[in-house]
């Protein structure tokens, strides 16, 4: 862990699945699934890589072989970490041709 703070500076999604307990700044962090830990990193590397990062809310890692990556309200199960990028490259590709839902917030009907 390389620093702490009480606010977040970015939209980041928020991981689940981890389960660790505690952690120690400038420590390594003791997670108890290191499998877990390396698709999470993988996963969110990946939508940091393709833009996606601020659009996703949720990445559930609680069952490793289906990992769950909640954009919104959309889930995508996405398996098991095997293809990733391909996986995030067709998730960035339906959410390109998503409508934007905060303009549509905006238009009266």
């Amino acid at each position: 862990m390389l620093e702490v703070r009480p606010f977040t500076t970015l939209p980041l999604p928020v991981v689940e699945g981890l389960n660790f307990t505690n952690f120690t700044l400038g420590e390594i962090l003791d997670v108890p699934d290191t499998t877990a830990f390396d698709i999470a990193t993988r996963y969110a590397q990946l939508l940091y890589r393709h833009d996606l990062v601020s659009r996703v809310t949720h990445i559930d890692v609680s069952d490793t072989a289906n990992t769950r990556i909640l954009v919104g309200y959309i889930e995508f199960n996405v398996g098991s970490i095997l293809d990733a990028e391909a996986k995030v490259r067709i998730i960035a590709g339906i959410m390109a041709e998503m409508p934007d839902v905060s303009l549509a917030a905006d238009l009266s009907i």
